[in-house]
């Protein structure tokens, strides 16, 4: 375990020596920012004015919010994780957070533009601060920010990985429906000559069966992707497909390799 920083060791048990939240925040850094926190919700309307004409500056005509996307998107974000962390409910803040994550990552606002709106937005809320605030509260407000930013990212990119997934499968959905005799693609094949399809529909055909399936053509011709088209059109297809070079195998391991060890 880490000891906490000098200043505030002597306020924390000694079960407690180690930072919190993403291993960045202590509780009572939280309960020491309270003053300011509770500024900036008092000010929310100018914080968001002013983090919106910082956000104009920086990205012009190419940003993808328009000032009323902006405005209710980042103001429910404001109400929200400010009350969370009065509340000290760091795992409320971070769900929060999430959420945003994946509204952005559903209207498509690329990530840097993102991160730096982030940025932004802690430049407008410590010009909130109280007067005479110590350099340290600014220190622990630039922690949440990284904590906001990690929470942002794995929503951000969790939701674009389920929506690339989500679109992939209304994709094969749509492929299924094509007549076999307009057919261009099948499972990595692309071809539309007749000669294809009937490729195509003796894979389909011989996918459905049990036995063993011998593929045969010249160095090149894609009797690999054939194989791959077998497995996938199979009944095992969630199954791995694993491809493995004969001709690289020594003479004395082939059997064992192939058939097993064990007569």
């Amino acid at each position: 375990m880490c000891a906490a920083p000098d200043d505030i060791r002597t306020h924390i048990p000694a079960s407690f020596l180690a930072p919190r939240y993403f291993h960045l925040v202590w509780d009572e850094e939280l309960d020491e920012l309270r003053p300011a926190l509770e500024a900036i919700l008092a000010k929310r309307a100018q914080l968001l004015e002013h983090w919106h004409d910082l956000y104009v500056c920086h990205f012009g005509d190419s940003r993808m919010l328009s000032e009323h996307d902006f405005l209710e998107l980042f103001g429910r974000e404001i109400d929200a994780t400010l009350q969370d962390l009065l509340k000290h409910d760091m795992q409320g803040f971070v769900t929060d957070i999430r959420k945003i994550g994946e509204e952005l990552a559903a209207r498509r606002v690329p990530f840097s533009e993102l991160v730096v709106s982030m940025h932004l937005f802690e430049e407008a809320a410590t010009r909130n601060f109280p007067p005479q605030s110590e350099a340290r509260l600014y220190r622990v407000f630039d922690k949440l920010s990284h904590i906001r930013i990690i929470a942002l990212a794995q929503s951000y990119f969790g939701s674009f990985s389920a929506l690339a997934m989500t679109q992939l499968q209304e994709l094969e959905r749509e492929a299924l429906k094509v007549p076999a005799d307009r057919r261009t693609y099948f499972h990595g094949m692309v071809g539309a000559s007749a000669a294809m399809r009937q490729l195509y529909e003796r894979i389909e055909a011989a996918a459905q069966t049990r036995g063993t399936v011998l593929v045969i053509g010249e160095t090149g011709s894609g009797k690999e992707l054939v194989a791959r088209a077998l497995h996938e059109s199979g009944p095992d297809a969630k199954a791995p497909f694993v491809a493995l070079n004969c001709a690289a195998l020594p003479r004395d391991l082939i059997e064992s390799e192939l058939f097993g060890y064990k007569r």
